[in-house]
């Protein structure tokens, strides 16, 4: 059996064979595997980010500042109202005009060299997968028509 071991100083895992105790503990790793627990902070919520903005910092780590892209929401906008219905009409004007883009940062991530790359596989498989979807959704739209 092994344990996991993590340490700060030094940015790989090492798996270290120990005894299961007297109590029973269940081991963390065998020599077919390695399980792991996934645990959500209270604070965890999922965000929606359409963008990102960052590069590569001093120490040569990868800073991400994911963003939600959207205009800004005007002080006030003033309609015309149709007279016969009373419903109201088109957009007249708005202050202040929008002459900017909102760029509301939602999350900031930092990634050594190694972890970058394993996200950029990662990410790679992951958009493999949804083109091979995307594929054979199209090959059955075509063998309907």
């Amino acid at each position: 059996m092994n344990r996991v071991i993590f340490r700060k100083e030094v940015k790989e895992i090492y798996l270290v064979p120990f005894f299961a105790s007297k109590r029973g503990r269940t081991a963390l790793a065998s020599d077919n595997g390695l399980r792991f627990k996934y645990v959500f902070r209270d604070d965890f919520s999922p965000r929606y980010a359409n963008g990102v903005f960052g590069g590569a910092t001093p120490k040569g780590e990868i800073n991400m500042n994911f963003f939600l892209e959207r205009f800004p929401v005007p002080k006030s906008v003033y309609h015309e109202i149709d007279t016969d219905t009373g419903r109201l009409g088109k957009e007249m004007s708005r202050e202040p005009e929008q002459k900017m883009i909102i760029r509301d940062i939602v999350a900031g991530v930092v990634l050594n060299y190694d972890e970058a790359k394993a996200i950029h596989n990662w990410l790679g498989d992951r958009l493999a997968e949804i083109e091979s979807r995307k594929a054979l959704a199209q090959h059955r739209d075509e063998e309907v028509q």
